[in-house]
């Protein structure tokens, strides 16, 4: 069955094929970043404004969820952000959650490029 990434507020699609391992990751970036030259899709799911949320769905199954819509994202100096807001979810988190939980997330230098992949 197909993953599909979707920004839950503006219905954009990004079609996944295969899987996606326990504990495995997928970078998704705008088409417009340059500075991470490392293994991603672009993809304008990532036109966002910061009250957007982006979700996982398997079939028509939520599997996991960042952000919640209408609430604005902080960037790292805890500011309202419009754009360049990097979340990681934590390494003590060890599975999806179709409920988006902010405590599951940490919020890291915008520029925080050396960590995408890693986790």
């Amino acid at each position: 069955m197909e993953q599909r990434v979707i920004m839950l507020q503006k219905q954009e699609i990004l079609e996944l094929t295969g899987t996606i391992p326990a504990h495995g990751f997928i970078v998704i970036k705008n088409p417009q970043a340059s500075s991470y030259s490392g293994n991603a899709i672009a993809s304008t799911v990532t036109y966002f404004n910061g009250d957007d949320n982006i979700a996982l769905f398997k079939g028509d199954v939520l599997i996991d969820v960042v952000g919640t819509w209408g609430s604005r994202w902080l960037n790292s100096e805890n500011k309202p952000a419009a754009s360049k807001v990097s979340l990681h979810r934590k390494t003590s988190v060890t599975k999806a959650n179709p409920s988006y939980n902010e405590a599951e997330w940490e919020r890291v230098s915008d520029n925080a490029i050396a960590l995408l992949g890693k986790r």
